[in-house]
């Protein structure tokens, strides 16, 4: 099957969907909802991760979005989005990476 990369467009709806909820279950709700089937960029995985204004919603943003990225080569970049060596941490025990 062929797998299409989320274009700007897309993102930009997605994100701003994402950034207008005011609490982290419903920015954590929409993201689900609104990228289920989508392919994403480690680049574009971190958008999300920034969009996200806890450390725990930005590990939980990029554990959910890691089956679907289509560059895991390149994976090691979204850990520098985490300020935390904890999060850090989470993040590669939920993700195996």
């Amino acid at each position: 099957p062929t797998v299409y990369v989320t274009n700007d467009a897309e993102l930009a709806s997605i994100l701003g969907a994402v950034q207008r909820e005011p609490f982290s279950d419903d920015k954590l709700a929409v993201l689900r909802s609104a990228t289920y089937g989508r392919w994403f960029t480690v680049a574009q995985v971190g958008a999300f991760v920034e969009a996200m204004t806890f450390s725990s919603e930005k590990v939980d943003a990029a554990a959910m979005l890691f089956p679907q990225v289509v560059d895991p080569q390149s994976w090691y970049l979204i850990y520098g989005y985490l300020t935390f060596s904890s999060d850090k941490d989470e993040l590669r025990r939920r993700t195996g990476v």
